[in-house]
């Protein structure tokens, strides 16, 4: 059966292939690891998976230097169809937990989100740290992380890089990269030049990355944003 027929039978009474009744349509949610247990009657189900978000860098700068950190990379995402017989009793769940921006100091990157798998059938990757901007002369930069890997699904949608970080020595600007976005939305904001220290934003959405911090001036250390946590939905199909 085709990714669209399975879609279409979305409403309960709906028939699949002349013989099966569907009679109800249930969703599991995992926001942390478990076990996907089918509901008693489940005749196929679509997963949904996302990898977590990466941490983004930490910022810091001297006297008259400015800039800022880049942003960790979103998750990536899969989506796939399976009939009760490739599921069988039940599938481990995990999820991969937000990379921690990095709040060491001295313009350390962050850590990079964790994997979310469903069993061994999907994985959603997470995403990368992002680069830290530490004191220097001239003109600087830090590179975003990379975005999730997405493999094994009908659909699979790669994780964003994070924005990057920059700024110069003149004490005219810095700018903090944005964190990478996933499926499910944006990751923390980038920030501009204050004049003062500000941590970074931490990523909101499923999988999304951290943003980076800014530091300018003698300000100290800017902490960069952490990435959010990875989800697994599970959309079953009962039959009657």
């Amino acid at each position: 059966m085709t990714q669209n027929s399975i879609n279409n039978t979305l409403a309960a009474g709906s028939t699949i292939g002349g013989s099966v009744v569907i009679k109800d349509v249930t969703v599991q949610t995992f926001i942390s690891s478990g076990t996907y247990t089918p509901t008693s009657g489940m005749v196929y189900c679509i997963v949904e998976i996302v990898g977590a978000g990466g941490g983004a860098g930490n910022s810091s700068h001297d006297a008259n230097r400015y800039g800022g950190s880049a942003g960790g990379g979103g998750g990536g995402y899969c989506r796939k169809t399976f009939d009760a017989a490739t599921i069988g009793s039940s599938q481990t769940v995990t999820i991969g937990l937000g990379g921690a921006g990095n709040d060491g100091g001295v313009g350390g990157a962050g850590s990079a989100g964790g994997n979310s798998t469903f069993g061994s059938l999907l994985t959603g990757g997470g995403g990368g740290g992002g680069g830290g901007a530490a004191n220097s002369g001239g003109w600087n930069g830090s590179t975003g992380g990379t975005g999730g890997t997405a493999s094994s699904g009908d659909i699979n949608i790669p994780g964003s890089p994070g924005g990057v970080g920059f700024g110069n020595a003149s004490g005219t600007w810095g700018v903090a990269g944005f964190g990478g976005a996933s499926y499910f939305g944006f990751g923390g904001v980038g920030l501009t030049y204050t004049g003062s220290l500000q941590s970074g934003n931490n990523g909101s959405n499923y999988g999304s990355g951290g943003g980076g911090a800014e530091a300018s001036n003698g300000t100290g250390n800017g902490v960069g944003g952490d990435g959010a946590d990875g989800v697994c939905i599970v959309t079953e199909f009962i039959g009657a």
